[in-house]
Parts: C-alpha cells; structure tokens; sequence
C-alpha cells in the first residue's frame, strides 16, 4: 500500500493516462531532476522517498545511452544529440535542462525537449509516447470489456467509472488475463480507447499483466499486424482479431500512411544520411498519433 500511494503521489498523470510505462517515465526523470537540483544526495533521497530503487535507474539511464548510440549509428539520430546524451550522463542535467515545457493536457512528466525540432520533440506528447510502445511491443496487446455505467444528472444521463473488479482484459491466446494490483491500471474504472499494450506478464494462480498503457486506437491501426477493410460491414479487422468500427475511407487511408512509412522507412535504412524530419508524410503521422484523430 505504502509503494502504490507513492508511485500515485510521483505520478498521477500517468494514473491519468493508465500507463506504467510514464510511471516510469516519471520516476526516472523525477530522480534525475532530483540530482541537477540537489546533488547525488537529492537523488538518493528521492528514490527512497518513492520505494525506487537507485540501481535499477542508473541501469535506465545507461539503458537509454546505448539505445542512442545505436540510433545514432543507423542513421535515425544525428551525432549532436548523442553526444548531448553522453555529457549529461557524464556530468548530470543542470535544473535548466530538467525543467516541463509547460505542455497541458496530454503530457508526459519528463526532461524538456532540447530544441523545438529536436529528436525528442515530442517527448511530452503521452500518446505518441504510448504510441511508441504499441509499435515496439505489438501484438503484445489486451482487449477491455468494461460495463457502461450512467449516473442521473439534472438535464440527462452521465457516463461514469465502472467498478475497477468488473472490467475484463483478454489476451489473443491467452484468453482472459488480470491486472496485477501493483499496476497504476489496477483501480482504473474506465478505458476509454479499449486497448491496451502490455510488456510484462506473469504467471502464478492467474496470468496477470504487470506492465501495460491504454494504446490510442490510431496507434494501433498504424503500428499493428495486416490491416483489413470490411466495406460492408464497416468494419477495420487487424490481424483478424481486433475489430474497430469506422468508415472504410478511413481504412484504406491508414493503409495508404502506413505503406507510404513503410517506404520511407526502408529508404532510410538503405540511405542513413536521408532526411525524413520535414516531409509532409511524416508531419501527418505525428499529427494523427499525436490527436489521435481529434
């Protein structure tokens, strides 16, 4: 009880946005800003006040460098940003570099971009954080069946949250599987886009997920498995499993975008130097993760 009140106090927006991925994400950039605050002293200070452990977070911030440095050698990183990387590993982030882009709505707790077109531009954005996710770990993704509950408000009805207990999560070959008590999703009433992606799950008296995001439906449909039409029905099916109802325009317009990226994609692996950061292609694919269609 006493590790999830302080992972809620750490991160209510990632509660917010049924995610333990930006649980993470906000407790690794909160011990960061910690030491660029206060020395190594803050840091420690702060990990035992949240239950994290100091290890395992140096463990991400080495993590995060290799990554970089391996994008940066195929290409899909330039050589600045790395090296930016590699002198705030060496020497730690100044309270500057830690400080929010003052981002409402949809943000991710988390280190400011380093330059508005910079390579993490749109670290702040949860969903194309989420979105990110979706696309490295699919189809490691849960379908939600939550009851509709309404409660009587002067002048009509209101949804409102469904009992957490009541809300079913169903893996492809799995079937149904359970939410860990440990994850920030454990006592979410409602999911509104009805997918989740999950990176961790374990098995004891039940199969339960330990790590998982609520996935924007747009994520989904553009970083999932073979994409089919069902004019008739007016239905999208994905890897003939997951159905979403929409219009087939929108269909087959995911399915141009996403051979269109596909193209762009193997350009670049052929090509690391081509830059892909202003074609109009790419501004369309932010901008839809980013909306999610709104």
């Amino acid at each position: 009880a006493e590790v999830n009140a302080a992972r809620q106090a750490l991160a209510p927006q990632a509660y917010a946005q049924r995610s333990d991925h930006l649980a993470i994400v906000a407790a690794f950039n909160g011990w960061v800003a910690a030491k660029a605050d206060g020395g190594r002293g803050a840091g420690f200070e702060f990990a035992r006040q949240y239950c994290l452990s100091e290890q395992v977070l140096e463990a991400i911030g080495k993590g995060r460098l290799d990554f970089a440095e391996t994008l940066q050698q195929k290409g899909f990183l330039p050589e600045w940003y790395t090296n930016h990387m590699q002198q705030l590993q060496r020497q730690g982030p100044s309270p500057d570099d830690c400080a929010s882009n003052g981002l409402s709505g949809a943000e991710v707790y988390g280190l400011r971009a380093v330059t508005p077109s910079a390579p993490d531009e749109y670290s702040h954005n949860a969903r194309i954080v989420k979105a990110a996710i979706c696309a490295g770990f699919y189809p490691r993704i849960l379908r939600v069946e939550a009851p509709v509950k309404y409660q009587q408000v002067q002048g009509g009805a209101m949804r409102v949250e469904a009992n957490p207990a009541s809300i079913k999560f169903f893996e492809r070959n799995l079937g149904r599987v359970w939410m860990h008590p440990t994850s920030v999703c454990f006592s979410a009433g409602s999911y509104p886009s009805g997918w989740m992606v999950f990176t961790q799950l374990v098995q004891t008296t039940r199969a339960f997920v330990r790590e998982a995001s609520m996935v924007p439906l747009y994520a989904l449909l553009a970083f999932g498995g073979e994409l089919e039409v069902l004019h008739d029905q007016g239905l999208l099916l994905l890897d003939g499993w997951a159905q979403f109802k929409a219009p087939a325009r929108v269909g087959v317009l995911i399915k141009h975008l996403r051979g269109a990226v596909a193209q762009l994609m193997a350009a670049k692996i052929v090509d690391p130097m081509l830059d892909l950061s202003d074609l109009k292609v790419v501004g369309a694919l932010h901008q839809l993760l980013a909306t999610d269609g709104f």
